[in-house]
């Protein structure tokens, strides 16, 4: 097998010559370059996308990031990122995250020096870090075309896709003020990371507008699990004056609330009412069924693909931000409340 030394002996050159110009085209000499290209292609050496990009092609390789691929939500996303790109002959190179910066920072340093030509992020429900964010805009200025997929920014100067958190908070809460809900519980992530930030301002919008103060107590800022969802029911339901509504941020926050409702027979929406922002078919498949906001997974990623396509290889292009229409599906777990 040819390696870069046998390169670099046919042309004359160091092994870190040959190293460079695959690795770092920009501080080559073009005659040099193209020296080392040829020797390359006389040795039989099968070119890396690297090479391709030396050569004046484009990487085909895609850096796609993702939280954690065991998450239906992620594994949805991805699949809708990994077939538009595949129609436009990309590979998608998944890399699991864990949520974790540290470890996004290093994947982007090491898939780019692998020949990486741009990256999708899809992050975990807290967001995109500071620090990740930062990496993001210089990977930007050097022309890496980076789009983040199912997350509203809070910057627009990075490419992303996403569906309205706020608004779609606010239609919800919208739709229980509408039936006549004043007390209405909100179980949500930490309000300042990710989506629960967006999700907490629409709620808030909803209720200010409405003149509806918010009570404290009916704000239950949760770890992700459905057990800790579950006991935050429990707390609510068993104060002086309990909810008539509960607005659960997310599916995993909505599966403890169904699990509360079954252990204690609780009648829906007759003797309460729920919604949830829903990414799964969780919302369809239990009972009683969860009216929601419906956040297309499979399309976020299409779309979100779309969107890198579009500004691949154009690096002067302004970076576009993509909010999807947000749709409410009533599968009639919502009515007025109890008297």
């Amino acid at each position: 097998m040819t390696t870069i030394y046998d390169i670099a002996q046919k042309a004359g050159v160091s092994p870190a010559t040959v190293s460079n110009a695959f690795n770092r085209p920009e501080q080559m000499k073009p005659e040099t370059r193209e020296r080392i290209l040829q020797a390359a292609d006389e040795l039989g050496y099968q070119p890396n996308v690297a090479a391709r990009t030396l050569a004046g092609g484009q990487s085909q390789l895609v850096g796609l990031l993702i939280a954690d691929i065991r998450l239906p939500y992620v594994a949805n996303v991805t699949r809708g990122i990994e077939d538009r790109l595949a129609e436009e002959g990309f590979i998608a190179v998944v890399s699991s995250t864990d949520g974790n910066s540290e470890k996004t920072l290093d994947l982007l340093h090491r898939l780019k020096q692998r020949g990486v030509g741009g990256f999708i992020l899809v992050p975990a429900k807290f967001g995109v870090p500071d620090d990740v964010l930062s990496e993001i805009k210089r990977l930007k200025s050097d022309g890496t075309n980076v789009i983040v997929a199912g997350h509203e920014l809070q910057s627009e100067e990075v490419a992303h896709l996403a569906v309205a958190g706020q608004g779609s908070a606010k239609m919800l809460t919208d739709h229980l003020l509408e039936l006549g809900h004043r007390d209405i519980a909100f179980l949500t992530g930490y309000h300042s990371k990710g989506e629960a930030i967006w999700r907490w301002f629409g709620y808030q919008e909803a209720m200010m507008r409405k003149g509806v103060a918010i009570r404290p107590e009916l704000v239950k800022e949760l770890e992700g699990s459905p057990q800790a969802s579950r006991e935050a029911v429990e707390e609510l339901m068993a104060l002086p004056n309990p909810p008539t509504a509960i607005f659960a941020m997310n599916d995993v926050y909505a599966r403890g609330v169904i699990d509360y409702i079954v252990a204690n027979n609780i009648q829906v929406p007759e003797e309460l009412s729920v919604v949830t922002y829903d990414y799964q078919v969780l919302a369809q498949r239990v009972t009683p069924r969860l009216s929601s906001i419906v956040a297309p997974a499979y399309e976020i990623g299409w779309k979100s693909a779309e969107l890198f396509l579009a500004l691949q290889g154009n690096p002067d292009r302004q970076p576009r931000v993509v909010i999807l229409e947000q749709v409410f599906e009533d599968r009639g777990s919502t009515g007025p409340p109890r008297k």
